[in-house]
């Protein structure tokens, strides 16, 4: 009976230990973030990836505001640094399946998406890959480190949670679907688009802080619609979808080509560098008038500018870009896993319109041309703060966002300090369970609620110290009266 007693007792106080240790959060709430930031011009390092266009676009535009704001920025290729092996692999892995057999990335999607599953993929490439990416870092010497990229996310959190990387460390998220993999617990804040998207961060263990990701500054200038369309020869009064699948010119764009005609839509298609896709366009629309067909384009800004909407199948800069200039965009058949889950978010937060099938896109496209139903115009939410104002404020954004991490789980927690409790009880009341755990039943619900705060976590220690004494105490002085 004594060993049984014995082995509950330890076995109880180590989940104890171990679920005071926050292991949802993993961030170190001691860090001095003040400390670690120079007043004056940062020396910014930003780390993107040359997979798709959008992690690169996203670092352009960061580095281009904060070299405005007066800051020093560097920014490279974190993949190349950690092996351009590995940069080769992640663009063959991503472009080839998404060209030619997009349901693989389904399954894909549904491991990275996990929490775990994303823990295990970031803690490989890490142990592989971290070395690497930690001396370039060094190199560089940065007051501040940006990412762009889930990856270098990912190693970045397990250097900065093992303390060896030393400077505040953000990862900015232009996808709304922020999943598990854009996620590292030791990253100091997530940046991302909405409330919603931040969390979803927090679900899966990271902080966040919702913010007005910068973009180019072609995006925000006014256009004048008129001009921009006498420029591409498009009618005035025409109702123009702007079709974009991305730099890879992937999805059902001609599907979505062919429902924007049927409704009496006016198709503007950006291909991208998918130079089959446009050939194949060209043949089979070419000779209409209601229609044009672009390849790759650098003044995406300005087709915006000429088009009443918006159809995407993916998400990211794209429909960042889309948002500052207030285009109302439109989702149809997103691309497995990280496209659907940008288009469910973005719904869910009235970023954009998902139609889900043809034939609803087609009555869309034509309530709209005949100016029945406006399509829903996107935008931040009010008082969304600038990269600037995060910068400037860092420590307060990260003490804020700490505040609102995800809190350790409670159950485990409260099931092993009752047995705690309980087992140490019926030791010292010879053998009554029911009467010890009656007597720790008010001191439980009281240590119970300190675990509901992130940082009050730190002191549970002394906390329950405090609480078995008073109980100890308590138990001592009813078993004496009771002899």
């Amino acid at each position: 009976m004594m060993l049984t007693i014995l082995l509950i007792t330890l076995l109880c106080a180590t989940v104890v230990a171990i679920s005071a240790r926050q292991p949802r959060l993993g961030y170190n709430l001691d860090r001095d973030i003040q400390g670690q930031l120079p007043s004056g011009p940062l020396n910014v390092l930003i780390l993107t990836a040359g997979v798709g266009g959008g992690h690169n676009a996203a670092g352009r535009a960061l580095e281009d505001e904060l070299t405005q704001a007066g800051h020093h920025v560097t920014m490279i290729d974190g993949i190349r640094a950690m092996s351009p092996v590995l940069a080769w692999l992640l663009v063959q892995g991503y472009v080839q399946p998404l060209r030619f057999a997009p349901w693989l990335l389904r399954p894909v999607f549904g491991v990275a998406s996990h929490r775990w599953g994303a823990r295990v993929i970031q803690g490989l490439v890490s142990a592989t890959f971290g070395g690497r990416l930690q001396r370039t870092i060094q190199a560089h010497n940065p007051d501040v480190v940006f990412s762009t990229f889930p990856l270098i996310t990912g190693v970045l959190g397990r250097l900065r949670s093992r303390g060896e990387l030393t400077v505040p460390t953000l990862a900015a998220i232009a996808d709304y679907g922020a999943h598990a993999l854009w996620v590292a617990p030791g990253i100091d804040l997530h940046l991302v688009m909405s409330e919603q998207s931040a969390d979803i961060v927090r679900q899966a263990g990271g902080m966040a802080a919702p913010m007005r990701l910068p973009v180019a500054s072609s995006f925000r200038i006014s256009y004048q619609r008129d001009a921009m369309r006498a420029a591409l020869n498009i009618p005035g009064d025409a109702f123009v979808v702007l079709i974009i699948g991305g730099a890879l010119g992937i999805g059902d764009v001609e599907g979505a080509t062919v429902e924007a005609l049927a409704a009496g839509a006016f198709p503007l298609v950006v291909t991208g560098r998918n130079e089959h896709l446009r050939a194949r366009l060209e043949h089979r629309f070419g000779q209409r008038d209601e229609i044009r067909i672009l390849g790759w384009r650098s003044d995406v800004a300005t087709l915006m500018g000429a088009a009443d909407c918006l159809l995407q199948n993916a998400g990211g800069m794209t429909c960042l870009e889309a948002i500052e200039m207030e285009l109302p965009i439109v989702m149809y058949q997103p691309i497995p896993g990280h496209g659907k889950f940008n288009a469910q978010v973005m719904e869910q937060t009235g970023a954009a319109t998902w139609p889900r099938s043809s034939s609803e896109l087609r009555q869309l496209f034509a309530a709209a041309a005949r100016h029945e139903r406006p399509l829903r115009v996107p935008a931040y939410a009010v008082n969304q703060p600038s990269i600037h104002t995060v910068l400037a404020a860092l420590p307060t954004f990260v003490h804020d966002a700490a505040l609102r991490a995800p809190q350790p789980r409670r159950s485990w927690q409260q099931i092993s300090v009752v047995g705690l409790l309980t087992a140490l009880g019926m030791v010292r009341t010879s053998g009554e369970p029911l009467m010890a755990l009656a007597e720790v039943d008010a001191g439980v619900d009281r240590v119970v609620r300190k675990f509901r705060d992130a940082q009050l976590s730190r002191r549970i220690d002394d906390q329950f110290k405090q609480q078995w004494t008073r109980w100890s105490q308590s138990v001592g002085v009813r078993a004496r009266d009771e002899r």
